[in-house]
C-alpha cells in the first residue's frame, strides 16, 4: 500500500545530508529490532524514502513522526506491504535430528532467503531448539546443529554467513508451553539482531 507523501513543514537550513544519512539508518535500524516491520530508508533531496513490509498499519505514523524530527528532512514518503515477516515462521524437526518435519520447511527457507536479499543490511539471529527430553549437554548440541543446519542452507541461497547469527537454546521457544505438543518446541526460529 502506498501511504504517500508526508510534508515536513519545520525543516530549514541546510544540515550535513551525511549526519542525516547517519540518523536515518540508525532509526531504520532501532525500527528493524522489533521483528513486526523490516525497512529500508533512503535519502535524497531532502526527501526520506521508505520501503518495506509492517504487520500493524499503526507502524507507518511512528515511523513517519520519527523521519519528520530529523532536521533537513522536508518530505517522508513510504510504500509499505502488508503480511506477515518471513522471521515470524519457524522450521521444525525430527526428534533427536537436524532432519526438517515436512516439505514446506524448503519454501520457508526460499522466502526468507529472498526476504533477507531485499533487506542487506538486516543481520539476523538463527536460534536452535528441542524439545525438553534428553540431557542438557546433549540438547544444547542438538539446537546448535539445527541452528547452523539452517544458517548453511541460507548460504547456499546467496545469504552471507556473517549476517546469521547462530544461537542456541536447549528446551522450548517462550511461547511454547508444556502442555503443547513437543514438535513445537524442535524448530529453529529467527529474529533480528541488534545492530
Amino acid at each position: 500500500m502506498n501511504l504517500g507523501e508526508q510534508q515536513n513543514p519545520g525543516s530549514g537550513g541546510a544540515p550535513d545530508p551525511d549526519r542525516i544519512r547517519a540518523e536515518i539508518d540508525r532509526l531504520a535500524t532501532l525500527f528493524n529490532s522489533t521483528g513486526t516491520r523490516a525497512i529500508a530508508a533512503t535519502f535524497a533531496d531532502g526527501q526520506v524514502s521508505v520501503q518495506g513490509l509492517l504487520e500493524k498499519d499503526a507502524d507507518a505514523s511512528t515511523i513517519t513522526q520519527a523521519f519528520e524530527r530529523i532536521p533537513g528532512v522536508r518530505r517522508v514518503v513510504l510504500n509499505f506491504q502488508d503480511g506477515t515477516l518471513p522471521l515470524r515462521k519457524r522450521l521444525y524437526f525430527d526428534s533427536g535430528s537436524t532432519d526438517f518435519t515436512g516439505a514446506q520447511e524448503s519454501q520457508i527457507l526460499d522466502e526468507l532467503a529472498q526476504f533477507l536479499k531485499r533487506y542487506p543490511d538486516l543481520q539476523v539471529n538463527v536460534i536452535g531448539h528441542t524439545d525438553p527430553r534428553g540431557g542438557i549437554t546433549e540438547n544444547r548440541q542438538l539446537a546448535r546443529q539445527r541452528a547452523e543446519s539452517v544458517r548453511t542452507l541460507l548460504v547456499k541461497r546467496g545469504i552471507n554467513a556473517q549476517r546469521l547469527r547462530v544461537q542456541a537454546v536447549p528446551g522450548s521457544p517462550a511461547d511454547v508451553g508444556a502442555d503443547q505438543p513437543l514438535w513445537q518446541s524442535r524448530c529453529v526460529r529467527f529474529e533480528p539482531a541488534n545492530l
